[in-house]
């Protein structure tokens, strides 16, 4: 049955499966060139996920850094939760989320229109945020 394995499981992707997949690709790349993975050139390959084009393109030392950026997002936004307005620190927890988990099924930072817009939307809500309280809260909490 398409997107099971031996055991039945469903909800791993074909190309992850078959021999010469992705992940074949990517434990060939890691054996050859474990800590820089192939370079900037990449391969001629469809990445279907962030940390497998990580793995590819920057090894060891990519993944590591995309872990960090990942990390780094996820901190910025839960510091931000006594400077935002409550919807907006709401909305920029999911568009965090949605970088994270969407980076398992599609390159979402370094991908063409869908990364532009996650970036422009990490940028307003989670990146460039002033760590000033906002006068909504301010205002509710003297209320």
């Amino acid at each position: 049955m398409p997107g099971s394995d031996a055991s039945g499981d469903m909800g791993v992707p074909d190309e992850f499966e078959q021999p010469g997949g992705l992940v074949a690709l990517a434990r060939e790349v890691l054996g050859e060139h474990p800590f820089f993975g192939v370079g900037a050139k990449g391969l001629p390959v469809s990445y279907d996920s962030t940390w497998i084009e990580a793995i590819i393109v920057a090894g060891v030392v990519g993944a590591l850094l995309l872990l960090v950026v990942h990390v780094i997002l996820a901190v910025r936004w839960y510091r931000l939760r006594r400077v935002l307005p409550h919807e907006e620190w709401r909305l920029a927890g999911a568009v965090v989320l949605l970088v994270w988990g969407s980076s398992f099924g599609m390159p979402s930072l370094t991908g063409n229109r869908e990364s532009t817009l996650l970036w422009i939307f990490l940028s307003i809500l989670v990146v460039f945020r002033r760590p000033e309280p906002s006068t909504d809260r301010t205002l509710d909490s003297a209320a």
